[in-house]
């Protein structure tokens, strides 16, 4: 297969079809080579990890002996935004916004502006979840929105609970009454101070020692033309 030679094992020009190497002429060039336009095989770019290079840009890699293959080169790690797919070997993208991934699906750490949510990055917590850092963490039992230093510590309650110090319970205790503000949000309201017991804040249904009912108020004394049974004020009769 050689062409011209200066000697009969040291080849200087091999015919069309074959490679000069070395002395040599091969076909194909070896590993860590490309065949040239001038018949011989060059090394490539990187002629340490580049197992195969593309003959038309000896730069882009095309298989890797050692590293991964990502965008024509060879690396060690694969870059923030992509993750390492062990089939392919190499460096795929993450979805949108994500800088740190172990697959196309699983996000670990979303760009500057954006929130991790279950592996997804998202704009802002749904319901249900407080921002902590630049994650979206789920608040505690029955919590609709909570406090980002106590996610048990609730804001607003999932409906149909009741708010109360914070808590999301299933009925207001002794001394509270259920309330409802406009956005429809239920919550529970300390009765007044003397009340025990009240439907709202200004009708009291009992209340605390040493004060008796009269007409939904607590007082020191049933008034004139009153008695006292229980604890209750009734209207004397004729």
């Amino acid at each position: 297969h050689c062409q011209t030679c200066t000697s009969s094992t040291n080849c200087t020009k091999c015919f069309s079809g074959w490679y000069l190497y070395n002395t040599d002429c091969v076909n194909p060039c070896p590993s860590f080579t490309y065949a040239a336009d001038d018949g011989t095989c060059k090394p490539c770019n990187d002629s340490e990890k580049c197992l195969e290079c593309n003959p038309e840009n000896s730069n882009v890699c095309i298989q890797c002996n050692a590293g991964i293959l990502y965008l024509g080169a060879c690396i060690d790690f694969c870059p923030d935004g992509t993750y390492l797919s062990i089939a392919e070997k190499t460096c795929k993208p993450c979805e949108a916004h994500c800088t740190l991934c172990t697959s196309s699906t699983i996000c670990n750490k979303c760009e500057k502006g954006w929130l991790l949510y279950n592996e997804d990055c998202v704009v802002s917590c749904p319901l249900g979840y407080v921002q902590i850092d630049d994650k979206c963490v789920k608040c505690g039992d029955r919590c609709e929105t909570c406090c980002p230093s106590n996610i048990d510590r609730c804001i607003t309650c999932v409906q149909p609970f009741i708010f109360y110090e914070h808590k999301c319970i299933d009925a207001c205790p002794v001394g509270t009454f259920q309330t409802v503000d406009s956005k429809g949000r239920i919550s529970c309201q300390k009765c007044s101070e003397r009340c025990s017991a009240c439907v709202s804040l200004e009708v009291c249904k009992d209340c605390i020692d040493p004060f008796v009912l009269y007409q939904g108020t607590c007082v020191d004394k049933c008034p004139d033309a009153t008695i006292n049974i229980n604890d209750i004020c009734y209207d004397c009769t004729d």
